[in-house]
């Protein structure tokens, strides 16, 4: 003959599955979190070798004067802005970013080849023209892109309710069957 239950296991056993699923529901939020939070950062490290260009759109003066052992602060915050757009760009996409945000990083590499090529066989290449021409293609494709992010997020989130009701309706069946017994 098999024993009953006590009332006071009962209510341990509930009370660790609540803490179960409540840790499993705080570590989804956690991973959506950081896939954000890497998706943005992807996005800046993609977009960061532009910064000297942004920079001297505001501050034209300031950007062509010297600093350092640079001959413009141009072109110092450009050679900044590149060597940490890498370790951005890879230390985000550890996190698991969404795929789209490749974008960025993809765009800018090609552009930057671009001119780099150009500028080998002797032409003039105009990188603030190209980086703002950027600028308006990334805002075209990251205004839906992050319209599509927050529904999904809004998704996850409603999925996530609704395995909480059923995760909790059928412990109440549960621990409703072995009170029958």
């Amino acid at each position: 003959m098999e024993k009953k239950a006590t009332p006071l296991k009962h209510r341990q056993q509930s009370k660790l599955s609540t803490q179960g699923t409540s840790l499993f529901h705080r570590t989804k939020k956690v991973q959506l979190l950081l896939s954000i939070l890497s998706s943005i950062a992807l996005i800046i490290g993609g977009l960061l070798p532009f910064l000297d260009n942004i920079l001297s759109y505001f501050y034209p003066e300031a950007m062509a004067k010297p600093f350092g052992g640079f001959p413009a602060t141009k072109t110092a915050i450009y050679i900044f802005s590149v060597v940490f757009a890498t370790p951005i760009i890879l230390i985000a996409s550890k996190y698991h970013p969404w795929w789209w945000c490749y974008i960025s990083p993809i765009v800018s590499s090609l552009i930057q080849i671009t001119g780099f090529i150009i500028i080998c066989f002797g032409y003039t290449f105009n990188f603030d023209l190209t980086a703002y021409a950027c600028y308006i293609i990334a805002g075209i494709i990251l205004v839906p892109l992050i319209r599509k992010a927050y529904n999904y997020s809004q998704y996850i989130y409603l999925v996530d309710e609704r395995e909480t009701e059923i995760l909790e309706s059928t412990l109440k069946y549960l621990e409703n069957e072995e009170d029958d017994d």
